[in-house]
């Protein structure tokens, strides 16, 4: 007898209260964990960078240099290639006030840079919310060159190459921040009056945004 009460109580408490598919997990009632979001590394996207510019200028055997600040922005896309390697083009334009005066004996000569600009490709490898990357190609410049004691000046656009490295790192899906160094080579090129060389190294801080 006791046992047909016990199976008829335990019937009805099954009617009752049924018991959900995998009750048996301890953790059944807990909240679902909400998903996070991903670093979405296949993606088109733009920023503003702002830094600092170091100059190592040439001209007819005169070195000088100088640095400057600089500022500008920045624009590319990233496609991610199997699972540990993405590849991306990117163009920048910056704009800087580098102006490097030398006063060898009698001879002044004042040479000026007043932006750069490159499209560098881009290789990188992601380490969670990082993506660590190499870059390089080809940059332009125009440079003028004068000797303002001779009433002389010449402006010329110079093609060099650009190689750098960075990290951008995501602060949240579409919103990332970015430490990069980038190096600067133009080669010799005569400006009627004299030859000039340069080289330019820029350390910049940016902020982006990913379209998608």
């Amino acid at each position: 007898m006791r046992v047909l009460l016990s199976a008829a109580l335990a019937a009805c408490l099954t009617i009752i209260s049924p018991i959900p598919a995998g009750a048996t997990d301890p953790n059944w009632l807990a909240p679902p964990k909400a998903e996070p979001w991903s670093h979405n590394r296949t993606t088109a996207y733009i920023g503003l960078v702002g830094g600092y510019n170091a100059a190592a200028l040439q001209a007819e055997g005169f070195e000088f240099g100088t640095t400057a600040w600089l500022g500008g922005g920045f624009g590319g896309v990233n496609v991610r290639v199997g699972d540990g390697l993405v590849l991306g083009l990117e163009a920048d334009y910056v704009l800087t006030d580098i102006q490097a005066t030398t006063t060898p004996g009698f001879v002044t000569v004042v040479a000026t840079t007043k932006y750069l600009a490159s499209l560098r490709a881009r290789a990188g490898l992601p380490i969670g919310p990082a993506l660590l990357y190499v870059t390089a190609g080809p940059a332009i410049t125009e440079q003028e060159v004068a000797l303002p004691q001779f009433g002389l000046s010449e402006s010329e656009m110079k093609v060099g190459l650009a190689v750098g490295a960075g990290v951008d790192l995501s602060l949240t899906k579409n919103l990332f921040i970015r430490l990069e160094g980038l190096h600067y080579q133009f080669p010799d090129k005569d400006l009627g009056f004299l030859e000039s060389e340069d080289q330019q190294t820029t350390l910049r801080l940016g902020v982006g945004f990913k379209l998608n």
